[in-house]
Formats: structure tokens, sequence, C-alpha cells
């Protein structure tokens, strides 16, 4: 703690309670609290949360695992192109402009195959995405017990 006029009576590592208590009920530098607007932030914030438990609930939220399987896959295949055009580089050095374009046709064509199995994944994945949130769970559903004093 700092020592001089205004700072809390310490010694060593040792602050004393009730000149720490007076200290800080007696800082000029406190402004007044405003409830009205701690209230507000609150419920702004509490209404964040829920949206965000309710798009999780209705599935429109990825899970970080599934976000992380997308882009290994997709990595996977940029690479594989990539790998595929080093690989066919040394022998396009000497091909004509038509038989240059087959070739590179030739690889796109595997490009958008493995591009297009991967939609087929996304697609497959949404579908039982929202299969799962147009059905509660299990554990949302229970069976309130009824007695013959209720009735």
């Amino acid at each position: 703690m700092p020592s001089g006029a205004g700072a809390v009576p310490s010694r060593g590592s040792r602050v004393y309670l009730p000149a720490l208590i007076r200290w800080l009920f007696e800082a000029r530098d406190r402004t007044a609290v405003d409830y009205e607007q701690e209230r507000a932030q609150n419920l702004v914030l509490q209404n964040a949360r829920l949206q965000f438990e309710l798009s999780r609930i209705r599935g429109e939220m990825l899970s970080a695992q599934d976000v992380y399987n997308v882009g290994a896959r997709l990595g996977q295949a940029i690479r594989r192109v990539i790998g595929q055009l080093h690989l066919q580089a040394p022998t396009m050095v000497e091909l004509t402009t038509a038989q240059l374009d087959l070739r590179l046709k030739d690889i796109e064509d595997q490009v958008l195959t493995q591009l297009h199995s991967l939609d087929q994944n996304m697609a497959t994945w949404k579908a039982t995405a929202d299969q799962t949130a147009s059905r509660p769970p299990e554990s949302a559903v229970v069976p309130l017990p009824v007695s013959e004093d209720s009735l």
C-alpha cells in the first residue's frame, strides 16, 4: 500500500481493517451508483444469455467439435488439391495449352467432387440437428405426480 496522506494505514503486508473501511467510505472519487442503469444492464445481459441458451437448445449453434471436424475436412481437401497441383506441375511444363487445360479440368473435377461430399456431410449434419431441435429432450419431459389431495 502506498504511504503518505490519504493512504491506508498498514505495517508491512498487514492492513488495518477499520482504517481500510473508513478509507473506502471516505474516498473522494466515489461516484453514486445508478441502480436503474445497473438493473437495465443486468436485464440486457440476462436476455442475451437466454437467447444464447434458446439457440443452443434449438440446435442453431454448432458445437466446437463440429466446427473443428468441418474445418479439418476442408483443410484436408485444400491440402489434397495443392498436393495434386504440386505433383502435376513438373509434368505440365512442356504441355500445350489445350492439354494443360484438360489436365487442370480433371483436377478441378476431383476438387469439386471432394467439396460436394463435404457439402453433403454438412447438409446431413444440419438435418440431424434440425430433427433433434424439433423434439424436446427427454429430460425436459417430467411426469408430475398426481395425488388425491390435488384433485
